[in-house]
């Protein structure tokens, strides 16, 4: 859809769940999890002719959460490896396949960084308690846990500059339910920007850095929602079914 909530276009039609999407750079492939064969897998589609492109899944109960890297060569993913759900990277046809983490854990989620394209953002159980969010270069050097431990950490994301970056977290203002915050990943300070108001999740950067878009949850219904990066403005985008996991790209008609 556009920014405002118009346009909107369906992409898919699997006749079953289909979530997690990323988007190439260049907005031409868009990848996301679906349970059309029964366990999740990954699939990507032209987003120009929406047919299917190949990508060979590894052999795993659970294939889920792909990125795609800033060079829109590779994409990278969590896959049941070993009884828990690993970080993975491949090239973009799922060839080369490599693990990237080792730990008996759950890590989901990894983000790379569009500024430089070397490190990445993950959530992990590592730490024994609820999922927490870690930073990390590419080669698993330099880790660090950005979440102090408290409450659940999800739905990491990079503002385009790679300084910034967004995420939900269970904890600030109505302690168990979910927020939206950003972070100055030079600080580690987090900021939060939604203040209750039903469950607030799955935050995205607009390309202009100014905007994010987020999911809330109120009562049954979930919608799509904008606003500026100091949480004013906020703006509801839609209105019917219901709407989460969005990501702001260029390039999708």
């Amino acid at each position: 859809m556009d920014y405002d909530g118009s346009n909107q276009k369906q992409l898919t039609n699997y006749k079953s769940i289909s979530s997690y999407l990323g988007v190439s750079p260049d907005g031409k492939l868009f990848a996301f999890t679906t349970f059309a064969r029964g366990n999740p897998q990954i699939m990507i589609h032209s987003a120009e002719t929406g047919k299917r492109m190949t990508f060979l899944n590894p052999v795993s109960s659970v294939v889920e959460t792909p990125e795609f890297s800033p060079d829109g060569k590779k994409l990278y993913f969590a896959a049941s490896v070993d009884g828990w759900v690993q970080l993975c990277v491949a090239d973009v046809g799922g060839g080369n396949m490599e693990r990237i983490s080792h730990v008996r854990a759950v890590e989901v989620s990894p983000k790379i960084n569009p500024k430089t394209g070397r490190d990445m953002l993950f959530i992990s159980g590592r730490s024994g308690g609820p999922a927490q969010l870690y930073h990390m270069n590419l080669d698993g050097t330099e880790m660090e846990r950005l979440s102090p431990g408290t409450g659940e950490v999800g739905n990491p994301a990079w503002q385009k500059d790679g300084r910034f970056i967004a995420f939900a977290w269970t904890a600030g203002y109505e302690i168990g339910a979910f927020n939206i915050f950003i972070m100055d990943i030079g600080t580690k300070e987090p900021i939060q920007l939604t203040h209750g108001n039903g469950v607030n999740e799955n935050p995205w950067w607009a390309p202009d850095g100014l905007h994010i878009v987020f999911s809330i949850k109120k009562g049954n219904s979930t919608q799509l929602y904008s606003m500026l990066a100091d949480g004013t403005n906020v703006q509801q985008l839609t209105t019917q079914g219901n709407n989460l996991q969005p990501v702001w790209v260029k390039g999708i008609n």
